[in-house]
């Protein structure tokens, strides 16, 4: 009986350990983006899972499957082969990219799968992980002592490779939004900057005050790096302007006595070709000046031209390798070519002046296209009912700008999809009427009939007497955006109903374990010896715990899964319910639970309910040794929120746990100290951001700790 006993309590410890790797998993699957560090938690899982298994995650590298991630217990050997990688064409391997369906091979051989050194494994698998219709990886296991997969192992391991998947996919949507928001950003920031040159090129009245605001400008939307400008004086090259640190006072000496017109190859091809001359990877012999230059990782020279006339050379080096993007390219050469316009203006004042005018011109279709940070560009005049357009007009019609051109009907009739007309139109009169911006969305009917989602904002341009000249505006393809948020949303919610219905139905045999644990206790527990008393007493106790995590994991993920509309909550009513619930143990702790007059929410009544538990809970738990508990909420305005706090006299917390505490599966104490499964925090986390909240807390070790939260005004 004892070694029965026992047998039980390592299986249920490797069950403990089974979950834990689960919920950790699950927890990285639902924030992490990194593919090898969710691949890892995946490999823990299984590994857990299946005590005999290797596991390994391969992507394509260079036309072979490398093995990236991997268990620790693969044989040298065969690690050096996996990790080199394997052909495509490998049996195995070319049989799942043909199905793109898992494969579980029986009663492995390896002179048959075509893999060397892996006879130590007598069953194995293969996963394909399909991420935007491609295999994106592929996730493999081995059982070293088994030559069969069970029907129960085949679920573990799809399982495992479904959630996987999902989290790939996820993790690639939020990389395309990533560089999606990086370039919107870039295009931001230089129609800004492009809005403050124009103006401030416009007041300068010299070559080399342009010039410096132009490097000033360029500086500010690059990496670290100087700007300067050369003039050709006889066959020598003349630093005349300077923005930044050469960072080696001997280039500076160099440049400051002057470089041979022959010898300085980055200053002869922009000055030959009238083009910009870009290196992604600086070429320090270009140049000869070889060690000086070493610190320097990429440059850009542009000629400045005024009347096609080169007047000197516009430099920009970087101290790291970057390569010039397409927006970097446009943002210098618009800046460069700017700047050679002014200078050209500067001759006469007369010049200027209509030069002045152009780049104003410019400057306010600049600064719409950074309020709209669109794409196709429209500029209709109320008075002709003209519409000019520029910008990506094809790419988001189909139409090229001459076949465009006409007014607002034509506007309406080729562009407007036939359900959306009558809001546009409105929209359309309204903003005539009070002169305000047009902002709508609606659907665009392509050229080929095609529709997509659209984003249109347009602004009124005024004279100086106030009267207005037209509406410019930009048109915006919001369609892939769309669509990726939407496929975004479904891959979380799927992995949270994959959590909720896997936590869900671990709850039966757990409850069986605990069950029979309790039968063995009293029928047998005579027959039984100190030990065994004390294994049962362990299975019982792990098996409780156990159960305590699966409810708080299913409370965690009903946060989100079991949502209700907000409606008007009365503080007060959630609060003293709460306080009822606890009576017995606020009064068996002899502790003081309190308020004040608290504000009506816009909240969820259940989740408020669930969130003052919770921390009410805690405040009660974490008391000091022979002190009574008093605990007391608060309310205070916010701005449009209420921003409450919960007060109490407890053990406190040190400050660098600030964070950790509001983590998943988190505890600064023991359970022989403190009762608890770490996810109650977590859970107050959730409720209070899907309110649009914040959930932070203020403590010093034995002065108590204040938990504070806000929540929508009513």
């Amino acid at each position: 009986m004892p070694d029965s006993v026992e047998s039980t309590d390592i299986r249920l410890n490797q069950q403990v350990a089974a979950l834990d790797a689960f919920v950790r998993f699950t927890e990285v699957v639902g924030s992490s983006t990194g593919p090898f560090e969710l691949a890892r938690e995946a490999i823990n899982v299984l590994d857990t899972r299946f005590h005999d298994a290797s596991v390994a995650y391969y992507e394509l590298e260079n036309g072979l499957w490398k093995a990236k991630v991997y268990s620790d217990n693969i044989p040298a050997e065969l690690l050096a082969i996996v990790t080199a990688g394997l052909p495509s064409d490998l049996p195995v391997i070319a049989e799942v990219l043909r199905t793109r369906e898992p494969s579980f091979i029986d009663g492995w051989k390896p002179e048959q799968g075509g893999v060397e050194h892996s006879e130590v494994y007598g069953a194995t698998a293969l996963y394909p992980l399909i991420v935007s219709g491609e295999v994106r990886a592929l996730l493999s296991a081995g059982l070293k002592f088994s030559r069969r997969w069970s029907q129960r192992d085949k679920a573990v391991l799809r399982a495992v490779g479904k959630s996987l998947t999902l989290a790939l996919e996820r993790a690639a949507t939020s990389e395309r939004l990533v560089a999606q928001n990086a370039e919107l950003e870039a295009r931001t920031r230089a129609l800004e900057a492009f809005a403050s040159l124009t103006r401030d090129l416009s007041q300068a009245n010299n070559l080399q005050t342009l010039v410096r605001i132009a490097q000033d400008v360029v500086l500010s939307m690059l990496p670290e790096g100087y700007a300067v400008f050369f003039e050709l004086h006889g066959d020598t090259w003349r630093l005349t302007v300077q923005s930044g640190d050469l960072r080696n006072p001997a280039l500076q000496a160099a440049v400051d006595a002057g470089l041979p017109y022959a010898s300085a190859g980055n200053l002869i091809t922009p000055w030959t070709t009238r083009q910009a001359f870009y290196q992604d990877e600086y070429d320090t012999k270009t140049d000869n000046l070889e060690d000086l230059v070493a610190h320097v990782g990429t440059t850009a020279t542009l000629p400045v031209l005024v009347g096609g006339v080169p007047v000197g050379v516009f430099a920009v080096a970087l101290f790291d390798t970057r390569r010039w993007a397409p927006i970097d390219r446009a943002v210098l050469e618009t800046v460069v070519r700017n700047l050679g316009i002014a200078a050209e203006g500067v001759k006469g004042a007369e010049q200027l002046l209509e030069r002045t005018r152009e780049v104003e011109r410019w400057r306010q279709r600049y600064e719409v296209a950074v309020r709209g940070s669109g794409h196709l560009l429209y500029d209709w005049d109320p008075a002709t009912d003209v519409i000019v357009y520029g910008g990506a007009a094809e790419s988001i019609t189909g139409y090229t700008t001459e076949e465009l051109a006409g007014n607002l009907q034509d506007w309406t009739e080729r562009l407007v999809h036939p359900e959306d007309r009558a809001a546009f139109l409105r929209e359309v009169a309204r903003v005539v009427e009070t002169g305000d911006a047009f902002r709508l969305e609606f659907r665009l009917v392509r050229k080929d009939g095609s529709v997509r989602d659209v984003e249109d904002e347009g602004y009124f341009m005024r004279d100086d007497q106030e009267q207005v000249t037209r509406l410019v505006g930009l048109v915006k393809d919001v369609t892939e955006r769309r669509q990726t948020l939407a496929a975004l949303r479904r891959s979380n919610a799927e992995l949270e109903q994959f959590a909720h219905i896997a936590s869900h139905d671990l709850q039966a045999p757990i409850r069986a374990v605990t069950s029979f644990a309790d039968v063995l206790a009293r029928r047998y527990g005579a027959q039984v010896d100190e030990r065994g008393q004390m294994y049962l007493r362990q299975i019982a106790e792990n098996g409780e715990h156990m159960k305590r995590l699966l409810d708080d994991l299913l409370t965690y993920s009903r946060v989100t899964s079991e949502q209700r509309p907000f409606v008007q909550v009365n503080a007060n009513l959630i609060f003293d319910a709460v306080v009822s619930r606890l009576a017995p143990e606020t009064e068996a702790l002899g502790a003081q639970v309190t308020r004040e007059d608290l504000p009506t929410v816009l909240a969820d009544a259940q989740q408020l309910d669930q969130l003052l538990q919770n921390l009410v809970s805690n405040a009660l738990k974490y008391r000091r040794e022979g002190v009574a508990p008093v605990v007391r909420l608060t309310a205070r305005r916010d701005g449009m929120a209420w921003r409450f706090a919960l007060r109490d006299n407890g053990i406190g917390i040190e400050h660098q746990y600030f964070e950790r505490i509001f983590q998943m599966f988190q505890r600064l104490h023991g359970r022989g100290q403190f009762e608890g499964t770490g996810v109650g925090l977590a859970v107050c986390q959730k409720i209070v951001a899907r309110h649009d909240g914040r959930l932070w807390v203020e403590s010093s070790p034995g002065k108590g700790s204040t938990f504070l939260f806000t929540l929508p005004g009513a």
